[in-house]
């Protein structure tokens, strides 16, 4: 999937401290290191491990910090030819400490850069985009930037890390609106259910609110809240930037198709392995093998659902099937034409129930063996492709 980000890049300068220092105190670095940063730009780096096309818009300086910004965007696989650059500003700086004692962290954050204004988002071609995810920060511009995603037909999302004057106003309009621990305490929500509870919501639209070691909570289509506990690694490497992987799992399972639930809880996969390694490099490494795509109970029985796997050979539109406890997954593609076999989302079987058939063609295909029984592709069979069950989830994929 193709996604564009419309945020802020920064230097971020991370030090490492036994313990958060008192005021007018003199510590030693445990460790120093220098990265890219920005929300919106740490969410595509995620996303590009996870198989996205990663494309970031936002303003840059004409400094040297901001080609080193550019030179380590390009090697993570990002494109940034939708940046403005503006020659009189300078490249925003955060200067991170960071607690191995408590795993928090303080930013103090430097900024002389214009933001993005709507008449440069404009400008960014959208025509290919999947996705587009957007920082809350400059609420007056913001406004018509989403409205102008939402004309274009294209889904999105809002990330919303902070009270901003005005930024409730937006909330009707992203497809998943995220929000931080940090906003819902700054509104006076003791947690994150009370939060969602409290926001409107409009129809087919996805809330969700992470809250750290507690895990994350979400509201859907059905105004059900689902939550998902968290899953820290063995030992906590760097908790910097958790919040935007967790963004970048959630909206991989999204744009996969995995259920709510199953979003929810790749998020806190994807946020837990970013915990467990220095900066951003290895979070799609210390995943594990086959994504948890949906809960047994979430498929009918007889039923099937659709989604995208990422497999050893690629991206890969796929289908599951349940027969009983059993769970058949296969390419979503014909063996006559290559072309996909649903009705519509997510209905691959007959009106039976009994088998799957191409919608194209007509084509009947046994569920548990993929063999085809009827049509024109007979004697041939779907690709199947790797599933399990285990502790109630459908795990697909490799692995």
């Amino acid at each position: 999937m193709r996604v564009l980000a419309v945020g802020v890049a920064t230097l971020d300068i991370v030090d490492l401290v036994e313990r958060y220092p008192p005021e007018d105190a003199e510590v030693r670095a445990l460790a120093r290191a220098e990265r890219r940063g920005g929300n919106a730009a740490n969410t595509l780096a995620v996303l590009a491990q996870l198989g996205h096309e990663a494309r970031w818009a936002g303003t840059v300086a004409d400094d040297a910090d901001a080609r080193r910004l550019l030179e380590r965007a390009a090697r993570e696989g990002i494109d940034t030819t939708a940046r403005v650059t503006h020659r009189d500003g300078c490249t925003p700086v955060s200067h991170v400490i960071a607690s191995r004692a408590t795993s928090s962290r303080t930013i103090v954050h430097y900024r002389q850069l214009p933001e993005l204004e709507a008449a440069d988002f404009a400008r960014v071609p959208l025509q290919g985009v999947d996705w587009v995810h957007f920082e809350g920060r400059n609420v007056p511009a913001l406004g018509a930037m989403l409205e102008r995603v939402r004309d274009f037909g294209t889904r999105c999302s809002l990330e919303v890390e902070k009270p901003r004057d005005g930024i409730e106003a937006l909330f009707p309009l992203p497809d998943v609106l995220l929000c931080a621990r940090h906003y819902a305490l700054a509104r006076g929500h003791a947690t994150a259910a009370d939060l969602l509870a409290a926001l409107p919501r409009r129809a087919s639209q996805l809330l969700c609110c992470a809250w750290g070691a507690d895990g994350a909570w979400a509201v859907g289509e059905d105004g059900a809240l689902h939550h998902s506990p968290s899953f820290p690694p063995p030992s906590i490497a760097d908790t910097v930037g958790a919040g935007d992987a967790f963004n970048a799992g959630f909206l991989d399972g999204v744009l996969r198709g995995f259920t709510l639930p199953a979003a929810l809880r790749h998020a806190c996969v994807v946020a837990g392995a970013k915990c467990g390694t220095e900066g951003f490099a290895g979070v799609g490494a210390l995943l594990p093998g086959g994504a948890a795509v949906c809960r047994l109970e979430d498929l009918d029985d007889p039923g099937s659902r659709g989604l995208q796997v990422r497999l050893r050979d690629g991206e890969t539109p796929c289908f599951v099937v349940r027969v009983g406890t059993v769970v058949h997954a296969y390419r979503n593609a014909c063996p006559h034409t290559g072309a996909p076999l649903e009705w519509r989302p997510h209905q691959f079987l007959d009106g039976s129930g009994e088998l799957v058939q191409c919608a194209l063609h007509g084509a009947l295909f046994a569920r548990d063996t993929g063999q085809c029984l009827h049509g024109p592709c007979a004697g041939r069979a779907l690709t199947p492709v790797p599933v399990d069950v285990h502790d109630g989830w459908v795990r697909v994929g490799d692995g």
